[in-house]
């Protein structure tokens, strides 16, 4: 497995992935064909990456294929400037591969190098494989937020996770739980 930058050409087969997830798990945010996008709009994205500071998009790769995505957005104000909020999702066949771990361990460089504290993301309650996978590399449950999502009629709860990195991670205001 391995994980790379998305660039330029990998438009057509990451809006491949996108549709792959959204078909295959519930987990994702949007439903299957939810997303409208163009290999235009995608080139147009992708060629922007590497001017913006605060964004990340890696892919997952097995012998070539794309088997998942990690994207993260770091805020832009002072005062949460700090933080980097992500969003993963890996193909069902490559489920307990190692993609996960190595998403985000390539995530947690980038961080620390771009000056990040703090990583956070929402994951279903439900999704309780994802939870052992963030909770396995250092990821904590902070906090429910009841009914965020709404998937096949069904209100879902969704799990607040976070994870300091950098220095300063034992601050005397960090929450104790």
């Amino acid at each position: 497995m391995d994980v790379r930058k998305i660039r330029t050409g990998d438009e057509r087969e990451l809006i491949d992935l996108f549709s792959s997830l959204d078909e295959e798990t519930e987990f994702m945010l949007f439903e299957p064909g939810e997303r409208e996008m163009s290999e235009a709009d995608q080139a147009k994205y992708i060629k922007q990456l590497p001017d913006l500071k605060n964004v990340l998009l890696l892919v997952s790769e097995s012998e070539g294929v794309m088997t998942g995505f990690l994207g993260a957005t770091g805020e832009i104000n002072r005062r949460n400037k700090h933080i980097v909020k992500l969003a993963m999702g890996i193909k069902k066949q490559f489920w307990g591969q190692g993609a996960g771990k190595l998403l985000l361990k390539n995530l947690e460089q980038w961080a620390e190098t771009e000056g990040y504290h703090r990583i956070e993301m929402t994951v279903q309650e439900s999704n309780i494989r994802a939870q052992k996978l963030y909770q396995a590399c250092g990821y904590e449950v902070e906090g429910i937020k009841a009914h965020a999502l709404l998937v096949a009629g069904e209100y879902i709860n969704e799990l607040y996770m976070a994870k300091l990195i950098g220095e300063n991670q034992n601050s005397k205001t960090r929450p104790t739980g």
